[in-house]
């Protein structure tokens, strides 16, 4: 008995007859109301006009042209680092990196002192990084 009452109920709510109809014809208009006010307030620019400063161009005024914005690369870190396309290769150098930290972390000199250790390896590093002469460079050779 009573699962054949939810399931009228449930019916009822879903059919356009009756109430249910009328009420959503209200809400419809309601909604319509609504939306169309918010345009017309979006398209009111008279208070963002007001608030501008008032610019005096003169006659020798040239707007300058809008220039498209692409694709900014991230900065070089000087590190030469390919991004990773696949999912699974993803995971084999997440699984390589956790690898490395875990060594870090169990490295004697690592425990005692841990900033100066990364200190002096990142100079290490740099000082190779400079030591080591680009391709471009050594391909200009004297004849």
């Amino acid at each position: 008995m009573k699962d054949i009452k939810r399931i009228r109920r449930l019916v009822q709510r879903f059919e356009p007859t009756g109430s249910n109809a009328v009420r959503n014809k209200t809400n419809k208009k309601k909604r319509n109301k609504k939306n169309s006010s918010k345009i017309e307030e979006s398209l009111n620019i008279s208070s963002l006009v007001q608030s501008l400063p008032i610019i005096d161009a003169g006659p020798n005024f040239q707007p300058q042209p809008q220039t498209r914005k692409s694709h900014q690369k991230p900065p070089q870190t000087g590190l030469d680092i390919k991004p990773v396309k696949s999912q699974k290769a993803r995971k084999r150098i997440m699984k390589e990196e956790i690898q490395r930290f875990h060594k870090v972390m169990q490295h004697s000199a690592f425990k005692a002192d841990p900033l100066s250790t990364v200190k002096q390896h990142v100079e290490n590093t740099i000082e190779k990084k400079e030591n080591i002469p680009s391709d471009k460079s050594s391909m200009n050779v004297d004849k």
